[in-house]
């Protein structure tokens, strides 16, 4: 009961967030219950759920009206660290390959971010003076390593975690949609 009590407080923003997203805070607040083992077959059961159970995962219709805006004026990758039989499903239930040109399963975040941007800018034969931004909800894996190599973050930060190196940031993609549209234009 102390367990599903913390989650609930965090939740509800009465404590601080333990950890980095959903899957972070349980990890640390089950540490003492569970063992690692436990912890990624949860993982993975859980993924495989999201695969047949589409009240798991939602795209809202704002991130579609965001994509269409900015994928013609811009070179957009999706990098996750999800293995491939995870994300594929769920790229083709979106139609996401739709908006973006690159999509990197098992992406290996955060040390194969800039791998990853170097490989798209020789890919798309880009000049010196392209630019990079980052959107994403984990913070260690899609932020800061932008942040450290020089370029924009956009931190969507739903559980308000602590203020935090980035270029902007806030608790939904909605609210982050303009900002991110008129980066792109610049």
């Amino acid at each position: 009961m102390f367990l599903l009590n913390t989650v609930n407080s965090a939740l509800k923003h009465s404590i601080p967030f333990p950890g980095e997203d959903g899957w972070n805070m349980l990890s640390n607040l089950s540490s003492e219950y569970s063992n690692e083992d436990l912890f990624t077959e949860a993982f993975h059961q859980t993924r495989k759920e999201m695969l047949v159970r589409l009240d798991m995962t939602f795209m809202p219709d704002s991130v579609k009206d965001l994509l269409e805006k900015i994928k013609p004026i811009s070179v957009l990758a999706l990098a996750s660290n999800s293995p491939p039989e995870y994300v594929e499903p769920v790229v083709r239930r979106y139609s996401l390959d739709r908006y973006f040109n690159y999509i990197k399963p098992k992406a290996g975040k955060p040390m194969g971010f800039t791998q990853i941007v170097d490989r798209i800018v020789q890919g798309e034969e880009l000049d010196d003076e392209y630019s990079v931004l980052s959107v994403g909800d984990h913070y260690p894996n899609d932020i800061l390593p932008a942040v450290e190599s020089g370029w924009d973050g956009a931190f969507v930060n739903p559980f308000r975690l602590e203020a935090r190196k980035s270029t902007i940031s806030d608790e939904s993609i909605e609210a982050l949609s303009p900002w991110i549209i008129e980066w792109v234009r610049k």
